[in-house]
């Protein structure tokens, strides 16, 4: 059974870490968002973990957990992607840290949108301009129509999204490789 090298460990920690951190600060600032859009998204419809007068505080305790497990997660897949193996194709944190941004904010961007276009059909079809199925969402109101969409299209870009990116690493890395091995 092989261990990490005490020069992997300190790699392997900051993946895990800077890619939590990163999802997580992702996750509050996405759901500060989707609360402006419609507040009883999580006031209503949400269970309550922290009693307080401040419903944004919940809703970042809500993000919190919802992402810091899928956060380490990916931080440790993305170590294996950019890291395990031939050490002259390894690549740094801060390199696939940027594709992580990228991502991040290509997703963020397609949510806006499809957060436009769902309250422009919702308004102009009622029930039948819906973009996913009337069971899916807990009241047929435009504000909740529009947050539900957006949080249902985002989880979805997140795991599409972190494959494609595990998979734009090991092609970069291959790249480096070849660079490294050609004459």
């Amino acid at each position: 059974m092989t261990t990490l090298q005490a020069s992997e460990r300190g790699s392997f920690i900051v993946f895990q870490l800077g890619t939590a951190l990163t999802v997580v600060a992702y996750g509050i600032v996405h759901d500060q968002w989707l609360m402006s859009v419609s507040p009883d998204h999580f006031n209503v419809y949400h269970d309550t973990l922290v009693e307080t007068n401040v419903p944004r505080l919940n809703t970042a305790m809500l993000a919190l957990i919802a992402t810091l497990g899928p956060g380490l997660l990916l931080g440790c897949l993305l170590w294996v992607a950019a890291r395990w193996g031939q050490e002259s194709s390894r690549l740094s944190f801060r390199c696939v840290w940027k594709k992580l941004i990228v991502l991040l904010v290509l997703m963020e961007g397609s949510a806006a949108l499809i957060g436009f276009l769902s309250a422009r059909l919702f308004e102009a079809r009622g029930e039948g301009g819906l973009l996913l199925p009337a069971t899916m969402f807990p009241e047929l109101r435009g504000d909740l129509v529009v947050a539900q969409t957006i949080q249902i299209f985002t989880y979805a870009a997140a795991a599409i999204g972190s494959l494609l990116l595990l998979w734009r690493v090991r092609c970069t890395r291959c790249e480096v490789g070849n660079k490294v091995t050609s004459p």
